[in-house]
């Protein structure tokens, strides 16, 4: 009878296993958001360290060439030929020369793999598309930071997105070459380098009828392009992003030239007079220039930011407004129907 008794007691009564249910839940809901917390911090943390290293980077290229380049990785090279036979696309040159310039994705082309294209060795020069005019291409873009001064495609990809992976394409749904390979949606508004021997003139390149369609970026490449913010009514944003549409956030110009931005009767606000003045075309933008943003962070409240001086802040989307009413202070036409272009005003 003792040991019956005593076998019965070394068993957990049905209150005694809620009890610890109970617990586990109540730490769990209190560990779990702590965990996600930490990580968040460490995938900011990460992303300032890509953004640092290619302010580092962008630094020693505006000493080397005495400007700053076009973008920062490369937009999507169209997809080419089968030239070596392993059955996959490969990166188009112009007119197939293997010794052509690399000639870029627009509309709705096709691109190779950002693998591919940056086993070429090209992606630092131009880049060109065919006007069916101009011997060799005409120039769409010139210069990137990487092979030569960023080493690692990894710097250029935030860890919260879910577009880059390190090998290539084994987790993509869209075989390369494929007009949905992961590349962007064509980007309306992203303006080429002024002519330097027409600096009085500007034109939205793609409203140009002897322009290329509009280009498309990697969309593994965090920095050169993000996915757009969202914003309600009032113009706020939100903490959602839309990633079905990208936004160019790294670019040299984004306001057109005007005669005189110190007269106030050309651009009548100050904080326009500073953002036109702050743009990578001229020869000394302030320290304060915004160079890029990451929004891959949008949906925790934030957005991190590079400025010119080599300082990544992560910055709370509350701060973010509108840049197109100081665009049109300054005497330039709408260049987007939205808030988040590829600047913001912190």
């Amino acid at each position: 009878m003792k040991s019956q008794f005593r076998a019965r007691r070394s068993a957990f009564t049905l209150i005694e296993l809620l009890t610890v249910i109970a617990i586990i839940a109540v730490l769990a809901a209190i560990i779990f958001p702590v965990f996600a917390a930490v990580r968040e911090n460490a995938r900011r943390a990460d992303c300032m360290t890509n953004m640092k290293s290619i302010s580092t980077a962008l630094k020693q290229y505006e000493l080397d060439n005495r400007k700053y380049p076009d973008f920062l990785f490369a937009p999507a090279i169209a997809s080419g030929p089968d030239i070596n036979g392993d059955g996959v696309p490969d990166c188009k040159t112009f007119n197939d020369d293997p010794k052509g310039k690399l000639v870029i994705a627009t509309g709705n082309d096709p691109a190779c793999t950002q693998e591919q294209a940056s086993a070429t060795g090209k992606l630092g020069g131009d880049f060109v598309y065919d006007d069916g005019v101009t011997v060799g291409g005409r120039v769409a873009g010139s210069g990137g930071l990487y092979p030569e001064y960023v080493k690692s495609l990894s710097t250029y990809s935030c860890k919260n997105n879910t577009w880059f992976y390190p090998t290539n394409d084994p987790a993509y749904s869209e075989a390369p070459g494929t007009r949905d390979y992961p590349v962007t949606t064509p980007k309306a508004f992203f303006v080429p380098s002024l002519d330097k021997n027409n600096i009085g003139t500007f034109a939205d390149k793609y409203g140009d009828v002897d322009a290329p369609p509009a280009l498309r970026f990697y969309k593994f490449d965090s920095y050169d392009t993000s996915p757009r913010i969202l914003k309600d009514g009032s113009g706020t944003a939100l903490a959602k992003i839309d990633s079905s549409q990208w936004i160019v956030r790294y670019q040299r110009q984004w306001m057109g030239v005007v005669n005189n931005p110190n007269d106030r009767t050309v651009i009548a606000s100050d904080k326009a007079r500073q953002l036109y003045q702050d743009q990578l075309i001229w020869r000394n933008p302030g320290d304060d220039a915004a160079v890029t943003m990451c929004s891959h962070h949008v949906e925790k409240g934030k957005v991190i930011v590079l400025y010119l001086s080599g300082t990544a802040k992560v910055v709370d989307i509350a701060a973010l407004k509108t840049k197109e009413q100081l665009a049109y202070d300054a005497g330039v036409p709408y260049t987007t129907s939205d808030f988040d272009t590829f600047k913001m005003t912190p």
